[in-house]
């Protein structure tokens, strides 16, 4: 063995400088990993607040569309609290049950006087039972301008839960106080939102009111029995909804440090408390940096083996093998990782985006061989060039892109729906582009199927009511916006309720999907068909005046009656419909005033002996009851 001859201090100097280096990586390893764990919960800590807030703002704002369509339909006089009629009662309690089954997360509806008392109610059960408190009513009565209120009602006993209850004001044809309609939305309702939320054993979730009372709650395993842990920041609260929709703090706690994420539900006085604790999020931080340890520990006496080494020998040739083995290692383990990895890769170098090496997963994904790939570019898997163009230009400038939704292009020309995560590293001296690619287009079908069922009528395939109630109010606002013509029909089947009597509900269901069929058939491909409810259709013709409407609706009912079922007993069904018409006024506030009088124009059609078209007539139909 040959001894170095450079002097024994200076190689000592090197260990202890490179074991200095390596003592400083892992401290900054460290630290760095302590801070994108921070951030890393912060972020899901935030993301958790938004889902919920999203959650119970979407419930919030159905119930109030349902409240206001409700405080359209119900006239003043019904809310004063005098004894109706069996029949008009039935009524009234079958719509408020109707639309209580539209809205899932209310537990109930009623209408309450102006003196206070609940006067119907869609479900008449204890337990479900809406009583305001007097103080509440006269408070709404003396303030005219409070519109819609959210009110808390606290259990009496230990056996019952909190609610919500979320009040429209009602007022007379004079502006006074007539009366509210109320919903309420029972804690367990939002418990059930929270459990869905992923959270450690630490967690705690919370809803509170403007009181800073706690509506729903969510503790996790460790705090279901014990008290709370942390203080809320009541400056933060009374902060929302100013200029700060979200407020996230670190605070301390009874276990330790926690993040907790303050977020307002936006057009309500709720708020919504994420908190996450440091021993859940920084659980594997605190292994990993024991990991680090451990290894760094172990790095530093091979650091100084090997510098031990170097100082009784400089055979430079054992060095070159010894680093030249390390490095066909260190490929051998990139190669098989990427190769096992569950994402798909591809790198392709540049300037000419020729593809260098893409793994079997990314071969599968765009169905042909790792061989093929290497002879095309980048560009040729993305279905638009431009945007691959786009991605390219601002990784090389630092911003890479991650987890992009973006749409590419399978060996057989298939359009594929991926996530793309895209930057750019050096690699011997050469500029490679690193693509990691997942499907979503599973997901993506998904997506669209969730949406088509939210807008459709599950039996007819047509829209739906609410789908209808929307598009309906976009048409009348372009109509009002540009002068131009807007008509509405309601078709209604006569005596349904005798050919469900008489063949059975399948076979009414075969009439409801041949009405549908017949309407798509007759009717032009601009015009909005939806069922509204049982027997009931309605049909919006938009740019179409009064005298092209009733020409459709004559053609439509012909059709209909000429057309005949056969059910699979081999019945053979023939049918009728009444159909009404009316058409836009600048008078028309919303969508529901058109749906009115096109209702009283049917009900004109039904009275005067059915299968027939009435078109609305301001002299005589405002005389005749709603249908």
């Amino acid at each position: 063995m040959t001894w170095t001859k450079r002097p024994p201090w200076l190689i000592s100097t090197l260990a202890l400088l490179f074991c200095a280096g390596v003592v400083l990586i892992l401290a900054l390893q460290v630290n760095q990993s302590y801070r994108t764990a921070q951030q890393q919960a912060r972020t899901e800590t935030e993301t958790e607040a938004v889902i919920l807030e999203g959650q119970i703002s979407n419930a919030v704002s159905q119930l109030n569309l349902v409240l206001t369509d409700i405080s359209r339909q119900v006239p003043p006089e019904q809310l004063s609290g005098v004894a109706l009629d069996d029949d008009a009662a039935k009524q009234l309690n079958g719509y408020l049950l109707d639309k209580l089954t539209m809205v899932r997360q209310a537990s109930n509806l009623a209408l309450i006087s102006s003196s206070g008392q609940t006067t119907h109610e869609a479900l008449d059960t204890p337990e479900a039972h809406i009583s305001l408190p007097a103080e509440e009513v006269s408070n709404i009565r003396n303030n005219r301008y409070l519109n819609r209120v959210y009110v808390t009602l606290k259990p009496e006993s230990r056996n019952r839960t909190p609610s919500l209850l979320i009040l429209q004001r009602i007022e007379d044809g004079n502006g006074e106080f007539a009366g509210l309609v109320a919903a309420s939305i029972a804690s367990e309702y939002f418990s059930k939102l929270f459990d869905k939320v992923p959270s450690g054993p630490n967690s705690v979730i919370d809803l509170l009111d403007q009181d800073g009372f706690v509506l729903a709650s969510l503790r996790g395993l460790s705090h279901q029995n014990a008290p709370y842990p942390f203080a809320l920041d009541t400056d933060a609260l009374n902060s929302l909804g100013n200029k700060e929709e979200t407020i996230t703090q670190l605070t301390k706690s009874a276990d330790g440090m926690r993040l907790v994420s303050y977020r307002t539900i936006p057009g309500s006085p709720l708020r919504i408390v994420v908190s996450s604790a440091s021993e859940d999020y920084l659980g594997n931080w605190r292994r990993n940096s024991l990991a680090y340890l451990f290894g760094g520990a172990i790095l530093l006496g091979l650091s100084l083996l090997m510098s031990f080494f170097f100082w009784r020998s400089h055979r430079l040739s054992r060095n070159l093998r010894s680093k030249e083995i390390k490095l066909q290692a260190s490929e051998n383990r990139f190669r098989q990782v990427i190769e096992t990895t569950p994402v798909a890769l591809m790198l392709a170098r540049l300037p000419d985006y020729f593809v260098t090496y893409i793994n079997q997963q990314a071969a599968q994904l765009f169905d042909l061989p790792q061989a093929a790939a290497l002879s095309m570019r980048a560009f040729d898997f993305f279905q638009d060039r431009v945007q691959f163009m786009d991605l390219v230009y601002y990784a090389q400038r630092n911003e890479p892109a991650h987890n992009v939704e973006i749409v590419l292009r399978r060996h057989d020309g298939m359009p594929l729906w991926a996530t793309l995560s895209l930057s750019t590293v050096t690699i011997s001296e050469q500029v490679v582009l690193v693509i990691g690619i997942n499907d979503i287009t599973e997901r993506k079908r998904l997506e669209e199927e969730l949406k088509r069922r939210a807008t459709t009528d599950s039996l007819s395939g047509l829209a739906n009511r609410a789908h209808f109630m929307e598009r309906g109010e976009q048409e009348l606002q372009r109509t009002r916006r540009y002068g131009h013509d807007l008509s509405l029909m309601m078709l209604d089947i006569d005596f349904f309720k005798q050919i469900n009597d008489s063949f059975g509900h399948p076979a009414g269901d075969q009439v409801i999907r041949s009405i549908a069929e017949i309407a798509l058939a007759c009717l032009r491909d601009t015009d909005l068909i939806a069922r509204m409810g049982g027997e009931e259709f309605a049909i919006l013709l938009p740019e179409t005046d009064l005298t092209a409407t009733l020409e459709a609706a004559e053609r439509l009912r012909l059709a209909i009656e000429e057309h005949m079922v056969t059910t699979p007993e081999g019945h053979r069904i023939r049918f009728t419909t009444s159909i009404g018409v009316a058409q836009y006024t600048e008078h028309d506030s919303g969508i529901s005033d058109l749906l009115k009088r096109a209702d009283k124009a049917l009900y004109n059609a039904k009275h005067q002996g059915r299968n027939r078209v009435r078109q609305y007539n301001d002299s005589k139909a405002d005389d005749l009851p709603l249908s």
